[in-house]
């Protein structure tokens, strides 16, 4: 006989998986537009810290209401969380954005997308944590990649960017690492999204008046692209993220989320007329190898090393 409750449940949980993984393709969607608008803006003469606090005072102010009753309840441990990821994220945009001037939408999403890739060796160096010989090899095949998209013969003005990139980069390996050990103890991950971004809301805003003049001319297309970076690549990316991951497993939500890259070069090319060019093509296939990579075998290889040597220690 067939269990009609276990045969429900089932058709729950599949429905559940299924909105999911939607949610984590918006966010994916939703990043890509953010990155694209973001070039959008630069090259329409806002200066590079003012495209930082703009769109993350936006998403500070629409995440508000959904964070008062949290933030009510606020604690110690929260507001330290809070400040030391939101402060790991404001670097990283602030030195990210100085970077994206000199390189395509396209660069820049596939060099940040690999921060996934170092959280295990900030781990090492911080907590003492080891590493898997498959984050290793991820490792080496993101520094080929991205050598791959330095190379032009000499020390130019996009090989800046992309040091620059890969520096933002770090930062954001930085705060996933962050963000993993402050939720394991028992930080609300929604309220230090909000957290993190109103300190990054900060830092650009600081950063603006010492080192930036005022705004450019109002524009409808300038306000229009900021309110898309802010509600959609910023609020909405979070949103869809947060509520995607609670139903899909890490390894599928990390692969998913991962195409954000792809969804560049084709929101680039559509809005930016950006153009890819073999070395890119290549430099890309190999970054983005890496990532997936990294995804599908390095956790399962990272959980056998911790086993391993947490029965030696024993």
């Amino acid at each position: 006989m067939v269990n009609n409750d276990n045969v429900q449940v089932q058709k729950i949980d599949r429905k559940s998986e299924i909105k999911g993984t939607i949610m984590l393709f918006f966010a994916a969607i939703a990043g890509a537009a953010g990155v694209v608008f973001m070039k959008f803006v630069l090259e329409a003469g806002y200066e590079p810290f003012q495209v930082v606090w703009m769109p993350f005072g936006i998403a500070t102010l629409v995440m508000l209401p959904f964070s008062v009753k949290k933030l009510i309840k606020i604690s110690a441990l929260d507001i330290k969380a809070g400040l030391a990821v939101g402060s790991m994220c404001g670097v990283g945009y602030l030195v990210g954005i100085v970077g994206f001037q000199y390189v395509s939408a396209s660069i820049n999403s596939f060099i940040i997308g690999s921060s996934v890739i170092f959280v295990p060796f900030l781990g090492r160096m911080i907590f003492k944590t080891h590493v898997a010989k498959i984050s290793i090899i991820a490792a080496f095949m993101v520094f080929a990649g991205i050598g791959v998209l330095a190379y032009d013969g000499e020390f130019s003005a996009r090989t800046f960017g992309i040091i620059l990139t890969f520096i933002s980069a770090l930062c954001v390996s930085g705060q996933l690492l962050g963000i993993e050990r402050y939720v394991k103890k028992g930080v609300n991950p929604s309220l230090l999204t909000f957290l993190i971004t109103g300190v990054t809301f900060i830092f650009g805003l600081v950063a603006s008046l010492i080192f930036e003049g005022p705004l450019p001319p109002a524009t409808f297309s300038g306000i229009g692209a900021m309110l898309i970076i802010g509600v959609i690549g910023t609020g909405g990316l979070y949103f869809c993220l947060t509520y995607g991951e609670q139903f899909v497993s890490p390894t599928k939500a990390a692969i998913i989320y991962s195409t954000q890259s792809l969804f560049v070069v084709v929101l680039a090319a559509i809005i930016l007329s950006e153009i890819i060019g073999l070395q890119q093509i290549v430099a890309f296939v190999i970054i983005f190898a890496a990532i997936i990579l990294n995804e599908t075998m390095a956790p399962q290889a990272q959980e056998k090393l911790d086993e391993k040597y947490s029965r030696a220690s024993e």
